[in-house]
């Protein structure tokens, strides 16, 4: 189906809890590629910690949906403003149980003519019967699902949910970014091995981390084996790119260890061409746990991605690892379980280069986990749910 035919003009509106610097380019996808008429609700005061919102680049409309939270649930009153102005052909929801007006906004929506969307996860990381019963009760009310994954969609159509009223976008990251700054430092040979002069990075043995570091990342796990690895090979770096709650308790962790100038916390770096140069320094990604889109932006660099093998800890880009083909699984929470898995990508540079071709790979096959791709998924969802 070409679910762009008969969208130019659709009036569509995605409430989001936030709007992620990294889903800026997908919806600008929606509107040049698409043609939709596209308005964005969220909440852009920073209350969800180290994840800040952005207000995009003009392509798309932006207004204020604030949140409000109270033993664990939440409240966004413009769910139910927008349903109830009546002024879009679409409203796309978060698929949240803990929402306390999604269920009233989709109802009120129903009543306007307005087609409703749920976009989520699809399952949750605690899953239980009062879990499931709820989420798929607020699917049902609903004239689609939009979800992250194919296995999300499979296992609710096991659970009895209309297979054609399920649709995926698969998370992705702009993975043309990466190129660009990939083919601007690889121009300058000179300048990309300064760069790993200076940092100590000459060697090949880095160890890569990029993202928040909150609790759930268990980044004391990838400290604690970055110590272990050490020992093995002095040559070792560890690099830690990112901001978080949890970068003073980590900073001390390395210092108790001796680390010394083995690691390197960066801070954030939200540049790509910043970025670069530090991804194509490594040799791996590791991520100790629940990882999500950052398991992308590494295969888009390369890198073969070392993380748990606790499956249900994770986030659904989770299915995008093919372990021994672009990365590894390893034991969930053994320091040297990690340790060993690190110095196996490093110490074997032939697999190490299939590692890499099969990482690059998976983000450039068919149907792969690309913005074009994702921005079909909503595309899909949206001409089905208007068309009916």
């Amino acid at each position: 189906m070409n679910a762009t035919a008969g969208l130019t003009g659709c009036r569509v509106c995605i409430v989001q809890p936030a709007l992620p610097a990294y889903r800026v380019p997908v919806f600008n996808q929606l509107v040049t590629a698409h043609g939709i008429d596209l308005t964005i609700a969220a909440e852009f005061r920073p209350i969800w910690g180290s994840l800040k919102s952005v207000r995009g680049d003009g392509t798309f409309r932006t207004i204020e949906a604030p949140i409000s939270i109270w033993n664990g649930l939440m409240r966004q009153p413009k769910q139910l403003e927008l349903a109830r102005h009546g002024a879009f052909d679409v409203i796309i929801f978060p698929l949240n149980r803990k929402s306390l007006d999604v269920d009233l906004a989709l109802r009120a929506a129903r009543r306007r003519g307005i087609g409703t969307v749920l976009w989520g996860h699809g399952f949750s990381k605690r899953e239980s019967w009062l879990r499931r019963s709820l989420r798929n009760n607020l699917l049902r009310k609903a004239d689609a699902g939009l979800l992250y994954s194919s296995a999300a969609r499979d296992r609710l159509m096991a659970e009895g949910l209309d297979p054609a009223r399920l649709f995926v976008a698969q998370n992705a990251i702009d993975h043309r970014r990466v190129e660009a700054a990939i083919h601007s430092w690889s121009d300058d040979a000179g300048r990309l091995a300064e760069f790993r002069r200076q940092h100590l990075l000459e060697h090949g043995e880095t160890i890569l981390f990029i993202s928040r570091m909150e609790p759930d990342k268990h980044v004391e796990v990838l400290i604690d084996a970055f110590a272990l690895l050490l020992r093995r090979r002095p040559r070792a770096r560890l690099v830690l790119v990112g901001d978080g709650s949890c970068v003073p308790d980590l900073q001390q962790r390395a210092r108790a260890a001796g680390l010394g100038a083995s690691v390197t916390f960066t801070g954030p770096i939200y540049d790509e061409d910043a970025l670069a140069p530090w991804a194509m320094s490594a040799a791996c990604f590791v991520y100790p746990a629940a990882i999500g889109l950052s398991i992308y932006h590494a295969f888009a660099y390369g890198l073969p991605v070392l993380t748990s093998d606790d499956i249900a800890s994770h986030n659904p880009e989770i299915e995008a690892l093919e372990p021994g083909v672009n990365g590894l699984l390893v034991r969930d929470g053994d320091p040297t379980a990690f340790a060993d898995a690190m110095e196996r990508v490093i110490g074997d540079p032939d697999a190490r280069d299939r590692f890499r071709k099969a990482a690059h790979a998976t983000i450039h096959r068919p149907g792969g986990f690309t913005i074009d791709t994702m921005a079909q998924g909503f595309a899909d969802a949206i001409s089905a749910v208007r068309s009916r």
